[in-house]
């Protein structure tokens, strides 16, 4: 969960930076969505909005929309605050 944290702060600062092809790239690597579908699997709660809004955001970025970039991230940054809070981990995550 702290790495899809880190992971939407890293892509928010470079969406506000007009880096969006990085962002996109920074929310596309590695294997973090995989993970968590898998902790909240264990957690009984599953993140399915969070991802949806995280895809949707790369495709904004990868598309060079900033507008809509800045917007969906919105949208994910919402969706991962509730999946931690329905998960009762929001407690122990920093930066949320």
């Amino acid at each position: 969960m702290q790495v899809a944290v880190f992971k939407l702060s890293k892509a928010g600062g470079l969406i506000e930076s007009g880096y969006l092809a990085l962002a996109a790239e920074a929310l596309g690597q590695g294997s973090w969505e995989a993970e968590l579908r898998d902790a909240g699997s264990n957690l009984g709660k599953n993140p399915k909005a969070f991802l949806d809004a995280v895809s949707a955001l790369k495709t904004a970025c990868a598309g060079g929309d900033a507008a809509e970039a800045k917007k969906t991230f919105i949208t994910a940054a919402r969706s991962l605050e509730t999946f931690a809070n329905d998960t009762k981990t929001a407690d122990n995550l920093k930066f949320l």
